[in-house]
């Protein structure tokens, strides 16, 4: 799996097809033209794979129904994966996945963090590990409850892929590039809590002055910790648990006062609850809504905010690929 030539190539190498077929016979190709085919050639296989390199810390919330898969690109070209699952079908992140790394011509992915053992959030994980090249997978140390048969299985398909497994805890800071920091808020390294949603990891990263924090299905006596720690502000908030009311309290919006709060997660949004928790100075975004959300930050610190979704004439979603993006859907946020 790598990915695949630009457009331009494509549109050359049928241009030469045609004129083979139907302007010069092959027979009187002479030396110089077969060099130039060759040539041609090797310049589409390598494009895909030359390094990518972008002037700005790049955050997509994919849209893959009731889960989650957020795609982290740092300016170097680096590539951190938060969670890869989706509860209908984890095949579903799996592809979402794949075809956002190939339109944006990455060969695969430096890491893979998983937030929590809730198959939602993982059971595109062994796909993605059998099909592109996978660094790393992070996890938590509560994750590894080897009483849970998917826990199981997707250590021992990192072990068949080769891939190593590593374990985060509070207060490990990631430097996933330069001036690119992500800080493990929680959970800490011990006693786990009572259920897997409040042993998610919860994610800072900070770039130009901007903070993206990212919470898995963080509830209960796991967000009750992470809110004894130092309020701060939050441009884009990952909403924990796919938006449920038990999990997105006023508490939480005081602590954190999204400027942004994304929602990854099927119809059974409950926007109510939401606007009444984090107020009319956050913008709530919902990825059945608005397709692959993805946030551009500048190393100013500018922010941008791009998404995927167009409607079908019956008024109901229609996601298309990411390349095609919906420039009405642009913004700019100050």
């Amino acid at each position: 799996y790598v990915p695949g030539p630009p457009e331009w190539w494509l549109a050359g190498y049928y241009t030469v097809l045609l004129g083979v077929a139907f302007v010069s016979p092959i027979c009187r190709w002479g030396p110089r033209r077969w060099s130039l085919l060759a040539v041609w050639l090797i310049i589409g296989l390598v494009w895909g794979l030359r390094p990518v390199s972008q002037e700005s810390l790049r955050c997509t919330y994919l849209s893959v129904g009731h889960g989650c898969a957020i795609l982290v690109e740092t300016p170097s070209g680096h590539t951190l994966l938060y969670d890869a699952g989706s509860m209908q079908d984890g095949r579903i992140a799996e592809r979402a996945v794949q075809a956002t790394l190939w339109e944006r011509r990455y060969a695969g992915l430096d890491a893979i963090m998983i937030s929590h053992a809730d198959v939602d959030h993982f059971n595109g994980v062994t796909g993605l590990m059998q099909s592109v090249p996978v660094g790393k997978v992070l996890v938590s140390q509560q994750f590894l409850d080897f009483r849970q048969l998917a826990v199981k299985a997707v250590c021992e398909s990192s072990r068949e892929c080769g891939v190593p497994m590593e374990v985060v805890c509070q207060g490990d800071c990631l430097r996933l590039d330069d001036g690119v920091t992500a800080r493990v808020l929680h959970p800490g390294f011990g006693r786990p809590h009572s259920d897997d949603n409040a042993n998610s990891i919860v994610l800072l990263i900070e770039f130009g002055g901007r903070r993206i924090l990212l919470t898995g299905d963080l509830d209960g006596s796991g967000q009750m910790a992470l809110l004894q720690q130092e309020p701060m502000h939050i441009d884009i908030l990952l909403s924990p648990h796919h938006g449920s009311r038990k999990a997105n309290p006023e508490a939480l919006a005081n602590w954190a006062t999204p400027a942004q709060l994304v929602v990854s997660a099927d119809r059974r949004v409950d926007f109510r609850s939401l606007r009444s928790a984090y107020g009319p100075q956050c913008e709530i975004l919902s990825t059945h809504e608005m397709g692959a959300v993805t946030f551009e930050i500048d190393r100013d610190g500018s922010l941008r905010r791009t998404s995927v979704l167009n409607k079908r004439d019956d008024g109901h979603p229609s996601r298309r690929p990411t390349s095609q993006l919906d420039t009405s859907t642009a913004a700019v946020i100050r």
